[in-house]
């Protein structure tokens, strides 16, 4: 017991002689998104067609740190494109927002682009984002924050585009202003 309450004195003391200090958290958005089926996007598009695919936006729990300010955000990640037939450009777009309702009305918070087959042949999509919207970056603050996938695909073959995005990493460093205590 006394040495917890020698932790929490010095925690504390440290807090303290940090003064306007700042805290990053990481946080592993792809683990709530895993084995969901919100990490994976199907996509299908006859020749010279340009298509929008979306998962079900997802809940993913934050910070819960309502009166901290949220400095920045940047987001990483990557995908594997797991074309079965065709070629094309496939782009990922990442949206973030306060409520489900809302998800796909914002602004893509980060968009990464690649090429997809020809035929069977694997893709990946890399990406890494600062966030730059100050509304966006707020959202880390909250308590959840919901995230959805949408698939943009043209079609540059002469034969169907068919195939998946699958995420297979999906990363969040949010640097805030300590106003914890």
């Amino acid at each position: 017991m006394k040495a917890r309450w020698v932790g929490v004195t010095l925690v504390s003391a440290a807090v303290v002689a940090c003064g306007q200090g700042r805290a990053i958290f990481n946080i592993d958005v792809y683990s709530f998104l895993k084995n969901t089926g919100a990490d994976t996007v199907h996509y299908t598009a006859p020749p010279a067609l340009t298509d929008s695919l979306s998962n079900t936006p997802i809940s993913v729990r934050s910070l819960a740190l309502p009166t901290s300010v949220v400095e920045s955000v940047s987001v990483s990640g990557a995908a594997d494109l797991l074309n079965n037939s065709g070629a094309g450009t496939i782009t990922l777009e990442m949206f973030l927002a306060a409520d489900s309702a809302s998800t796909y009305t914002t602004v893509p918070a980060v968009t990464a682009s690649g090429s997809a087959g020809p035929g069977p042949t694997p893709g990946t999509l890399t990406f890494n984002a600062p966030i730059v919207d100050s509304t966006t970056k707020a959202l880390f603050a909250a308590s959840t924050v919901w995230v959805g996938v949408r698939v943009r695909v043209q079609n540059s073959s002469a034969s169907l585009l068919d195939g998946k995005m699958q995420l297979t990493a999906l990363h969040a460093t949010v640097v805030i202003q300590d106003k914890l205590f």
